[in-house]
């Protein structure tokens, strides 16, 4: 799975986020950018983990998945990483159809 979702961390995120991950789906020759994952400050102690979906992996993910407080990334990545193993096919195909909108690695053109 590894190779199939990738998590970019942010350097410097932008306050209030105090950690922010890009994260991309790589399926066969094509990367695609769905989601800016971030944990957000509520106050001096506090935080939650907030993602920010694209409009095609919110279509294809539907549910928008709330996190605890103070909840580790660890669990923040692998629910997400879970919402996108069950709704795969749907994701790849809302992602294509928006044109290469999303597509930051085009597919390699194969010489004959």
């Amino acid at each position: 799975m590894a190779d199939l979702i990738e998590w970019v961390k942010v350097e410097n995120p932008k306050p209030p986020a105090i950690e922010a991950y890009k994260v991309y789906l790589n399926y066969e020759d094509e990367k695609y950018f769905f989601a800016e994952v971030e944990a957000l400050r509520v106050d001096e102690s506090d935080y939650f983990w907030n993602e920010g979906l694209t409009l095609p992996a919110a279509w294809a993910l539907k549910n928008h998945s709330a996190s605890e407080y103070n909840e580790p990334f660890e669990v923040c990545k692998k629910r997400l990483e879970g919402r996108v193993l069950l709704n795969l096919w749907k994701l790849i195909k809302e992602l294509r159809e928006y044109g290469g909108t999303y597509r930051v690695a085009p597919r390699r053109q194969h010489r004959a």
